[in-house]
């Protein structure tokens, strides 16, 4: 397994509380992290630690060491947190249903540094019954947060592998919330070359609240098809958890 930290991308700062339990950095990560605004690291093979050590870590650890995968990607964002939801006396509930708002995916963009500019990565998305019923459904919204893991099929029109179908399933432990999604077609690259068989593309997200600020987690293990070195294509996941930030921030209530 190697780990790449490229130079090129940004970090963020983060509270020093979070340092030695949540997030724990390196000397050298701490330094970027100061002067820069997103933590990124890529990865070969299953990484033998990840960035998040949190109460959900074990499963997203456990999960990656199923999938055994090709590459990987994580990322940290640090995220202003709305004041509306900082003057509450939870905002759990509130995060938790906005991570539930998968139609509002659709036309959510990236910047892309290889063509200079802004581009949609997701055409369309929502929500499906099942697997069997491809009609939309409305998004789910809860009153009060379920007790168990909730499981959801989503349908996903994206920018890199065309329209596919995932599951999302949904944990909350304490002040952690964790999505956790899995491709359940085979993706195929600009729709002619098989990529990623299904299963084989597994993302999660956690979503820490920090006082006035609200930690964004990203974590995408993929295990590749080899073919013309197409299992090399980090940029791709990398922009996958770029725009599912962006996603989630645009669903934040806005600041006064």
């Amino acid at each position: 397994m190697r780990t790449h930290i490229p130079a090129i991308l940004l970090l963020l700062a983060i509270p020093g509380s979070l340092h030695g339990q949540t997030f724990p950095l390196s000397p050298q990560q701490e330094e970027t992290l100061e002067t820069t605004g997103e933590l990124t690291i890529y990865f070969d093979g299953t990484p033998e630690r990840i960035l998040y050590h949190g109460p959900l870590s074990p499963l997203i650890r456990a999960d990656l060491k199923d999938l055994s995968p090709t590459i990987g990607v994580e990322s940290l964002f640090r995220l202003p947190m709305p004041s509306s939801l900082r003057e509450g006396s939870d905002p759990i509930p509130e995060l938790y249903n906005i991570l539930h708002r998968v139609s509002t995916m659709k036309g959510i963009q990236y910047y892309s540094a290889s063509r200079g500019r802004m581009r949609t990565m997701f055409h369309d998305a929502y929500r499906i019954a099942s697997p069997e019923a491809r009609e939309p459904v409305p998004d789910l919204t809860f009153s009060e947060l379920p007790r168990e893991p909730v499981s959801i099929t989503i349908f996903q029109d994206d920018s890199s592998f065309g329209k596919n179908l995932y599951r999302i399933t949904y944990r909350v432990e304490g002040s952690f919330i964790l999505l956790s999604m899995e491709n359940l077609d085979t993706l195929a690259y600009m729709g002619l070359i098989p990529l990623v068989s299904p299963g084989g593309l597994r993302t999660h997200l956690v979503i820490v609240p920090r006082g006035e600020e609200l930690m964004f987690y990203g974590i995408c293990g993929v295990r590749t098809i080899r073919f013309f070195g197409m299992e090399k294509r980090y940029a791709s996941f990398y922009n996958r958890i770029v725009a599912l930030k962006n996603w989630f921030q645009s669903q934040l209530p806005l600041r006064p």
